[in-house]
């Protein structure tokens, strides 16, 4: 079981936020693919077994911290509806 550290989530959002203030939507828009990109990269790379566990867990907290920054009230609109969603699908799934 994974334990979430929400202080952690916070500060990740704050600074995310500010990143985006600081070097604006483009800027931040470009890390955001940058990043998604060579979180695919590392995915491939650990299923053909030329990349570790520990570079995808670099990528993903990577893309993790990016897209934060691209949250927008309207963003966390669309997250609670499809945590419902998803929640729902898991339910169903369950019997």
């Amino acid at each position: 079981m994974i334990t979430l550290n929400i202080d952690l989530v916070i500060q990740a959002f704050d600074l995310a936020q500010k990143a985006r203030s600081v070097f604006g939507d483009v800027g931040q828009d470009n890390m955001i693919t940058e990043e998604c990109g060579e979180l695919i990269t590392a995915i491939a790379r650990r299923e053909r077994g030329r990349g570790t566990e520990a570079e995808v867990d670099e990528e993903a907290a990577d893309v993790f911290l990016v897209v934060l920054g691209a949250m927008n009230p309207d963003a966390w609109r669309v997250l609670a509806r499809k945590v419902e969603r998803l929640r729902g699908i898991l339910n169903n799934a369950n019997g």
